[in-house]
């Protein structure tokens, strides 16, 4: 209820009236909860009790009287005692309640004293004790390291079971059989017909409606909520509940001999079963994560939230406080705590005003007019959040920053609860989570609010967004300690280079940028083209107060009338291709279906990139010709402004054009077979899809050639593009792909000879400033770790840099095994030296080989007597690289040896790295691969069922 957070209702509406439950918990201290519950009951009596309701009271009201304690009880029927009962037993006549657990049933056994008491009970309206068959306790219940007795009341209710909600598992689809059922149920549909008003239109959305709901109801399988939602339970766990619940029933029925065996062999067996129940929850959460695939990642990603609760609200216990006359006052309202609290740890504000008008350094802003719009004045607020970014009036986003690394920190602390240093997810899938899910949370609108920090000219410090980035970095750290498995003291770019993240710094400069890129792509018409080209223009100029957009123009020399146009609308949904398109589902069906084609005309396209530069060709063949009839070039470039997808597309541009632009060809579409070859699949691939992209402009104007064609011969299908495999030895695509090269070396058509939108050349290319941003990060990233001193102390244990021989083997090795190598990697690993900086431990000297010697990872690996057979070991299998620490860093054989050295030495006692992990990775593996292969039987028998299934039907 909206008073107290001590009582909880419900209400059962049905044949037999209405009853409302409600759950109570009474303070010892007070009577606040009887109060709230009176007064709810007062406000809402017609409600409850109209019409003959119902109503029942459970829970523990912590009071003690005669009428329900045990008559030897006497201890507890204190004047104060009495006199709260008392209180409680009026309210219930008040309200014609009446007990319904009888006297003298204890419900409570004191954890300390062992002494049983009756706090608990039951009330029910005094009409409503016809329906009651029974109200006793059940021992049997009772869970274990809990000191209350469950309370079982059963009531003569007639009650219809709930139906049984099945819903569609859409993730069990076969969606293959899906898309051909659906283009069935769409074969009805006449599409041909024009659309030419409000009605045609709703009509036509309901029949497309009506033949995707029938496709669902057709193949998507159906599917049941379970009861059993405990899926670490098993038949171990299930036979001690039992032992249990027999123990618990002796153990109640001999409460009154204190010294009968049966309450300790019940309390034995209670913590027992606690324990196990914990353990066997906490080894099937452990097993699960470690045993996570990409797919189970993004399940994972669901449980990282935080859990449903009262918004962190903690019950503040009863103050003690002095009063005037020195006293000591007991405060129990919230609204007196809250005083007490604000007087103990605020301080008063001083009486009257100082001399003082404005801090220094303050500037004075001059209040603006009221805002006043359509006679309603315009309340003026410190901050107000628009489209998810917080705005404050000067424009600082100061808020909004402090709240982004807020809400970051928190969905970090989650999000590190997924794993630990020896168990959870594993490197790579942690790695995943963080940059799909982490780094967009914490970068939202990072265009908008973000200045990348830069020193001025002369000047000493950094001016930008220099405490956003710092409050950032300190989250990421946090993160990235969870994804390696290090220790805590590691230092930041270490962590960041071992996790295989760009640091905060580099990632806010490559969404800044990005975003800038992004907005150069956009169409004329778009609101904000004509401000970004403006700013590009007036980059060199200083502005007071420039827009985010400025100052990306500034920093980012991107010209965007000379970037690609990519516009939201594409071709409209009745157009129809007048060709079609041919994928093989493998690279030697494709050459099959070469060698096969007889059509009579055939055009051969491709596009190429060689020393930095890109170019296109098209080669018109026809019947078994060796030579072609028609050849054309087109060069785009350097590299560094068209892509080598571009130059696909170009290819494919300029086949058409030979349809087109040659009459003696063009006279033969729509009559004549004509196959025109990429060894392009993405290029088909966007034409399928007909989403907007990279090289729009280029897809529009090659559909804009084959529509000029439309008119040709009498053929719907004026030609078939096709794919076929690369470097296949097909002599044809092989002279294609040297011709390809030649024009990227500089050879050109003459320019009436080309399509003219080719003629004056191409904006560059949106992938190619994607490609330019992620070099620029790459290259950020290198200067800050060799400026930095881990950096340079580092290539003595590993030279590369990025650590990508590191990054591969730890897809290789169990989460234990990569946060101890990572800990040997960094030297951060918990050894008496190191132990005894950090005051972890009373002296820095090897306790194992009593040498008088500093116990280091050097002397750990190499020197230690202690541990001089193992050393033995692990030499021999080093080979010519041991006490090479770069080559044994390359090698996973070498890292792998390396670790089950260090587990033979047992100076990890927490460790969980050696052959007893791999032991157990290859018996999980093996259950994995069972699983797989059974569900891939299943899906298989399915399958053919299905297509059975399907031949009847035909």
């Amino acid at each position: 209820m909206g008073d107290t957070l001590d009582v909880t209702g419900i209400r059962i509406s049905g044949e037999n009236g209405k009853l409302t439950i409600f759950s109570v918990y009474y303070d010892c201290t007070h009577n606040r909860t009887g109060e709230a519950l009176r007064k709810y009951i007062e406000e809402n009596e017609e409600e409850i009790y109209g019409d003959g309701g119902h109503v029942m009271w459970a829970g523990d009201f912590n009071r003690h009287h005669p009428m329900w304690d045990r008559d030897e009880d006497s201890r507890l029927f204190t004047r104060s005692a009495l006199d709260e009962a008392t209180t409680l037993i009026e309210f219930a006549e008040e309200w014609d309640m009446e007990q319904t657990l009888e006297k003298g049933i204890p419900t409570l056994e004191h954890s300390a004293t062992k002494l049983w008491t009756r706090p608990d009970n039951v009330w029910l309206t005094s009409h409503s004790t016809t329906m009651l068959i029974e109200c006793d306790t059940r021992h049997d219940l009772r869970p274990p390291m809990t000191d209350h007795i469950p309370i079982a009341t059963i009531l003569s209710i007639e009650t219809t079971k709930a139906p049984t909600v099945e819903y569609k598992n859409f993730r069990e689809t076969d969606w293959e059989e899906f898309s051909d059922a659906l283009e069935e149920e769409l074969g009805g549909i006449d599409t041909q017909k024009p659309i030419t008003n409000e009605t045609e239109f709703n009509t036509r959305v309901d029949d497309v409606t009506t033949a995707i709901q029938r496709t669902i109801e057709k193949v998507v399988p159906t599917s049941s909520p379970t009861s059993y939602t405990r899926r670490w339970w098993n038949k171990g766990l299930e036979k001690k509940r039992k032992e249990k619940q027999k123990l618990s029933r002796a153990h109640a029925r001999f409460r009154d001999l204190p010294d009968h065996p049966s309450h300790q062999e019940y309390r034995d067996k209670a913590v027992t079963y606690a324990n196990i129940s914990e353990t066997t929850k906490k080894t099937h959460w452990t097993e699960w994560l470690e045993d996570a695939t990409p797919k189970d990642m993004w399940t994972a990603n669901g449980y990282v939230k935080q859990p449903p609760g009262d918004g962190g609200r903690p019950r503040i216990p009863a103050l003690k406080v002095k009063g005037a006359d020195g006293t000591i006052i007991r405060v129990d309202t919230n609204e007196r705590k809250a005083e007490e609290l604000a007087k103990g740890f605020l301080i008063k504000k001083p009486e009257g005003q100082d001399e003082i008008t404005t801090e220094p350094g303050e500037k004075l802003y001059e209040l603006a007019p009221p805002l006043t719009i359509n006679g309603t004045i315009i309340e003026k607020v410190k901050e107000y959040k628009y489209l998810g970014v917080i705005v404050d009036p000067e424009l600082r986003w100061k808020a909004h920053t402090t709240r982004a690394a807020a809400k970051a920190t928190q969905w970090v602390m989650m999000f590190r609860r997924l794993t630990k240093q020896h168990t959870g997810l594993s490197t790579n899938l942690m790695r995943q989570l963080y940059k799909a899910v982490g780094i967009p949370k914490m970068t939202y609108a990072a265009d908008v609010w973000y200045v990348p920090p830069q020193k001025p000219v002369g000047g000493k410090k950094r001016v930008g967004s220099t405490d956003a980035l710092r409050k950032l970095a300190r989250v990421q750290r946090i993160a990235m300690i969870a994804i390696t498995g290090a220790m805590g003291s590691t230092a930041g770019d270490v962590l960041d280079a071992h996790a295989g993240v760009e640091p905060m710094e580099v990632q806010l400069l490559t969404i800044h940028r990005r975003a800038f890129t992004r907005m150069c792509t956009l169409p004329k018409r778009h609101a904000l083209a004509t401000h970004i080209r403006q700013s590009h223009r007036r980059r060199d100029q200083k502005f007071a107060n420039p827009t985010p957009i400025q100052i990306m123009a500034r920093r980012y020399d991107i010209n965007p009338t000379k970037v690609e146009k990519i516009s939201l609308k594409m071709r409209p949904p009745n157009h129809e291709r007048n060709f079609a398109i041919r994928i093989d589902e493998s690279r030697q069906e494709s050459i099959e279906h070469e060698k096969l084609d007889t059509a009579p005309i055939r055009i051969y396209t491709d596009g190429s990139g060689i020393d930095d530069k890109t170019g296109a060709a098209a080669l018109l063949y026809r019947g078994e010709e060796t030579e072609p009839e028609y050849t054309l070039h087109y060069h785009l470039g350097k590299k560094t402004d068209h892509s080598t997808y571009e130059a696909e597309w170009i290819g494919a541009i300029l086949a058409v054009w030979i349809l087109v632009s040659r009459r003696t060809i063009r006279n033969e579409v729509g009559t004549t077979a004509i196959s025109i070859y990429t060894d392009n699949q993405s290029i088909l691939k966007a034409m399928q899809s007909g989403r907007p992209g990279p090289a729009q402009y280029l897809q529009d104007e090659f559909y804009r050639l084959a529509d000029a064609l439309k008119e040709e011969g009498t053929n719907r299908i004026k030609f078939t593009l096709k794919w076929i495999s690369a470097h296949s030895d097909v002599k044809r695509n092989e002279k294609v792909d040297e011709e390809a090269k030649k024009a990227a070396r500089g050879t050109t058509t003459f320019a009436l000879g080309l399509p003219p939108m080719l003629r004056p050349g191409l904006p560059r290319s949106i992938s190619t400033l994607k490609e330019e941003t992620r070099n620029e990060a790459r290259k950020r990233w290198t200067e800050l770790w060799r400026e930095s001193k881990r950096g340079e102390g580092f290539r003595e244990t590993d030279a590369e840099f990025p650590f990508k021989s590191y990054q591969k083997q730890t897809s290789q090795l169990t989460r234990s095994q990569n946060s101890l190598l990572v800990q040997i990697r960094t030297g951060h690993i918990p050894l008496n030296g190191y132990l005894f900086i950090r005051k972890k431990a009373e002296t820095n000297v090897c306790q194992k080989c009593r040498s008088g010697k500093k116990e280091t990872l050097e002397h750990f690996l190499y020197d230690c007597p202690a541990y001089r057979a193992q050393r033995t070991i692990m030499d021999r299998e080093h080979g010519r690289d041991k006490r090479n620490m770069p080559k044994i860093m390359g090698k996973l054989e070498h890292v792998r040896a390396l670790i089950r050295f260090t587990n033979r030495t047992g100076r990890f006692t927490l460790s969980r790295n050696g052959e007893e992990t791999d032991e157990k990775k290859k018996e999980r593996e093996k259950k994995r691969a069972q699983k797989e292969g059974e569900k891939k039987k299943k899906k298989d028998e399915e399958d053919k069922t299905r297509r059975r299934k399907r031949r009847r039907g035909r």
